[in-house]
């Protein structure tokens, strides 16, 4: 199986170590060349420096040879136009990213079901969707976990940052803090009280249980 992902941000990267550690072939296309090339020294994945939208780069992926592509840059206007660029080089899914609730329904006008908003939702649903039928949306999968846990007085990992975690195989997709909800970056803190989803390998559940006192 073979999947583009266009974007290379938290959800991309997260997205494409997901899928590389299940042994699919993944190519990455990221716009920005100095994200692109920290990320190819980062992921088991071949990355690609260009913009997505230009029907161009999508060749230079090879998507008549791809089985999906997933958009999941930050912008809608990007995804929507990477999507239908998808299509129409016959890609047999497209999922996409949506940002602003708003524009779901401009997504589904333009011939594009599967989609993912980031305001509610997290890697795994992009995983499940790639898995299931036009839409999917769910927890579990792949030998991933999402959990959603509250950050207690005794945690150990208050004051740690997103990027730290990730060292330990944890991955923190949103944190809701005072009824905020804030999409980390990596020097983002976790702090007493945040109510955390985190995507984690399944045998790493009980790491993730010593780390936050469970």
């Amino acid at each position: 199986m073979r999947i583009v992902v266009v974007g290379g941000g938290k959800i991309g990267k997260g997205l494409t170590e997901m899928l590389s550690d299940e042994k699919i072939d993944v190519v990455l296309i990221e716009e920005d060349e100095k994200r692109a090339e920290e990320l190819a020294e980062q992921l088991d994945a071949l990355v690609l420096h260009g913009d997505a939208t230009e029907k161009e780069v999508l060749k230079d992926a090879d998507m008549e040879k791809c089985d999906a592509l997933v958009a999941v840059t930050g912008d809608d206007k990007t995804n929507l136009i990477v999507c239908e660029t998808a299509e129409s080089l016959d890609v047999k899914k497209v999922v996409s990213r949506v940002n602003e609730t708003g524009n779901e329904e401009l997504f589904r006008k333009s011939g594009i079901p599967s989609l993912v908003n980031t305001t509610v939702s997290t890697i795994m649903e992009f995983k499940k969707a790639l898995e299931g039928g036009r839409q999917a949306f769910g927890l579990f999968g792949g030998g991933a976990e999402i959990a959603e846990l509250y950050v207690k007085p005794e945690s150990k990992i208050i004051n740690r940052t997103v990027e730290s975690l990730l060292k330990d195989g944890i991955v923190v997709v949103s944190i809701k803090r005072k009824d905020k909800l804030i999409l980390p970056r990596q020097k983002t803190e976790i702090r007493e009280k945040d109510l955390t989803a985190v995507c984690i390998p399944a045998k790493g559940k009980r790491k993730l249980e010593r780390l936050f006192g469970v």
